[in-house]
């Protein structure tokens, strides 16, 4: 039995459930294209074996997004599906996959428009790595691999080449590097503290775009799990813990590294308290911290944060900005414009198959405005994934998509797009 001779706009269908209205507005606006997007999408979405009596049963949503398209069919007249439906539906239990489905098909088309496949990272996944454009290369340092199963810490400096769309393996780091801080400068990649899969550093390593490192200069304590964004030839660290194994001894410091002379400066403490895994971005003269993971002391556990602050660097305080639309840590962030910040990925709660779920959900958040626009979701669910600006693209480099598991995949997307999906 096909998709139901009264054609639902899957937008309309998807608003009804709660926690979809923003991928419904995407939706929308994808519809609105000149594109074949949405006649794509409807077709994939006829091959699904659902009827329409059994899509009434198992969600109201059904018929809420039916009445939305202006049919006949009144509200509360839904007959008892047959008794075949019945068992199927049923067996169905609450029809959430359904549901799904649908998402997934109307998220792939729309992401298949913004972004870009790339040439994967090699030698498997990776997360929690360094990277910034130096010497007009984009530069990847350091990470963590799972390919054999077990978390290995990565050294490897590579560079992509996006002439010919390969990675190129351009030389080593002095020791592994993951979950550190970093920053970026025209001439070199600063790798800073981070764990080597041992014990959490306080060294600051640079990085040429030949892959040659030297020591630049050390913390006053190790830094782990850090938030970070580079601003002015100065990187701003948040947060994060002295030991990544060990999430009851995070803090709300706020550093200034100076990546000309290495000397850091300690900046009023971020007002949401001990924070890890936030996400920084820089625009105009302020930092923009998106939220971060907490540890709950009592249950022992890390849990998910909501509340978003601006760091004012002229007047050195800090505001509250708008929450960010739902719970989220290890998210990142990226200035697009003098106005606008792309934030989107992240670990969302509940704790599912031994650890976080990764979320693909993506906003642009509206500086003047204090507001997030959604945008289609990300090419794949992932936190800790490596995003990098450069010329007219925004990049997205692997990732953490699953417990234990990393993702190789690269992609871009032309920031004009971004926008302009967000409504911009």
């Amino acid at each position: 039995m096909g998709w139901p001779s009264q054609t639902v706009n899957p937008a309309n269908f998807t608003s009804a459930i709660p926690g979809w209205s923003e991928e419904a507005a995407c939706a929308r606006r994808l519809a609105a294209q000149p594109s074949t997007a949405k006649a794509a999408t409807m077709r994939i979405l006829d091959q699904l074996p659902w009827g329409e009596e059994n899509m009434q049963f198992l969600h109201p949503a059904w018929e809420r997004a039916v009445s939305a398209e202006g049919t006949s069919r009144r509200p509360g007249t839904i007959e008892r599906p047959a008794r075949a439906n019945w068992r199927f539906a049923k067996r169905l239990r609450h029809g959430f996959s359904i549901l799904s489905l649908i998402v997934v098909a109307v998220s792939a088309f729309a992401a298949d428009q913004l972004w870009e496949p790339l040439a994967r990272l090699p030698a498997g996944g990776n997360a929690g790595l360094a990277c910034g454009v130096v010497d007009s290369r984009i530069i990847v340092a350091g990470g963590t691999d799972l390919g054999t199963g077990v978390k290995h810490a990565l050294d490897y400096v590579l560079a992509f080449d996006s002439a010919a769309n390969q990675w190129r393996q351009i030389g080593r780091l002095p020791r592994p590097y993951y979950y550190g801080a970093f920053g970026a400068t025209d001439r070199s990649l600063f790798v800073i503290g981070g764990d080597d899969g041992h014990r959490t550093r306080s060294d600051v390593w640079a990085v040429s775009g030949t892959g040659t490192s030297r020591r630049m200069a050390e913390l006053s304590q190790p830094v782990g799990y850090v938030g970070c964004t580079t601003w002015q030839n100065a990187c701003y660290i948040l947060g994060g813990t002295r030991d990544v194994r060990d999430l009851s001894r995070m803090t709300a410091d706020f550093l200034r590294l100076d990546l000309g002379s290495g000397a850091v400066s300690f900046l009023p403490e971020y007002p949401g308290g001990p924070v890890f895994q936030s996400a920084l971005a820089a625009v105009g003269s302020r930092i923009y911290a998106f939220p971060g993971g907490s540890y709950n002391r009592v249950q022992k556990r890390a849990e998910a944060g909501q509340g978003a602050w601006a760091y004012d660097l002229a007047a050195t305080r800090w505001r509250p900005i708008s929450s960010y639309p739902f719970p989220v840590r290890a998210a990142t962030a990226a200035p697009l414009d003098e106005t606008h910040v792309f934030v989107g990925g992240g670990a969302v709660m509940p704790v599912t198959l031994g650890g976080p779920t990764a979320t693909a959900r993506a906003f642009v958040y509206d500086v003047p405005g204090d507001n997030y626009r959604p945008l289609p979701p990300l090419p794949f669910a992932a936190g800790l994934i490596g995003l990098q600006r450069w010329g007219e693209y925004l990049f997205i480099i692997g990732g953490e998509d699953l417990p234990r598991h990393r993702n190789s995949g690269v992609f871009r997307a032309r920031i004009r797009d971004l926008l302009l999906a967000a409504g911009e």
